[in-house]
Parts: structure tokens; sequence; C-alpha cells
């Protein structure tokens, strides 16, 4: 290989490496501009993931699905979920499909946990994507003390704000009441 070669495989190898990134960067942008938003109840756990630094685990009403269609599903298998807002304004699983739907984008590819058949129903357990919240290491165990505090509380609500578009989805903040996790924990610190 000549050096003229060597250069145009190098400069090859680096765009790619560039556009991989940067085209999931635009799906996500895309996702955030043009999709749907969606509220999730949630119920929070902070444990630490070495690998990717601190983060709260969420766990979602919504991850509990109840359907008619009684058809043989998979743990682990990998489906695509509806959603559809509620009379209260927070997200609701409509249904699900081993395909992904056409006629609506409000819908992102998720995992079934486990099932398991009563009283002529499945009783579906799902895994959604965005499960994950990342903070600054810092401010991790505040978040996970205004959550406690907020979950004590009956009259205060926790739910996670989410863009949702043809099979794509994005985690956008996560919130106590109407405040940001961000800003509660910011608060929390100048108390």
């Amino acid at each position: 290989m000549n050096k003229l070669s060597l250069f145009y495989l190098l400069v090859m190898v680096a765009l790619i490496q560039i556009s991989v990134p940067a085209i999931t960067v635009y799906q996500n942008e895309m996702v955030l501009y043009k999709g749907s938003e969606f509220l999730f109840k949630t119920i929070p756990l902070d444990p630490s993931d070495p690998f990717r630094g601190k983060y709260v685990t969420l766990r979602f009403e919504e991850e509990e699905f109840e359907t008619l269609d009684t058809s043989l599903w998979q743990r682990n298998e990998s489906v695509y979920i509806l959603i559809d807002k509620g009379v209260d304004g927070f997200a609701r699983v409509k249904r699900l499909s081993r395909k992904p739907m056409s006629g609506n984008s409000n819908y992102f590819k998720g995992r079934i946990k486990s099932f398991y058949l009563a009283d002529g129903k499945a009783i579906i357990s799902l895994d959604f994507p965005f499960k994950r919240y990342y903070m600054k290491e810092s401010k991790a165990p505040r978040a996970e003390a205004a959550f406690e505090r907020a979950l004590r509380d009956s009259g205060q609500q926790t739910f996670a704000v989410t863009h949702i578009k043809n099979g794509k989805s994005v985690l956008v903040d996560v919130k106590i009441g109407e405040i940001s996790l961000k800003d509660v924990v910011s608060e929390s610190k100048n108390d």
C-alpha cells in the first residue's frame, strides 16, 4: 500500500468513527424535537454502576400490562409498546406488538421481563429502555433523599418526562411534582 492509499483509508476509518455517534445523536435529537412528550409515574431506586457513575433507577407503574392477547410471549422478547395519554395526563400502555407499528408514532421498543396467564388474560411485566437517570456523583445521594421524601408524601408525584417517536425514546427529565429533580437537588443543597 502506498502512502496516499493509507491516508485515504485512515480518513475513511475516521469518518466512520465520527459518523456512528453523530447518527445516534441526530436520531435522539429528532426524537426530542419531533417526538411526543409522555409522563410516566415512577418508583425510584438509587444504585451505583461502577462503569457508568451514579444514576437513579426508575420503575414505572405502566411496566405491568394486562391484555386479552394470550399469545405465547417469551421472556426477554423485544416488543414495541404503543403509548397513549390517560385522562390524568400520564402515559398508559395501550398495546404491544412484535413488529413496528404503522400509522402511529407513539411507540417505543422494550422487552418482556416476564408474563403469566390468569383468568384468561396475559399479565406482562415490561422492561422500558429509559429506566436510568444519570446525575453527577455528588448529586445522586441528595436525589435519592429527595425521592424518599416525595414517596412518603402522598401529595407528591414523581414521574419521568420522555419523548417518544417511531420506536425510539429519550428520557428528558425526572420530576417531583412540577419541579425537576436537578432543581430539587440544587434547592436541598442550599437548605
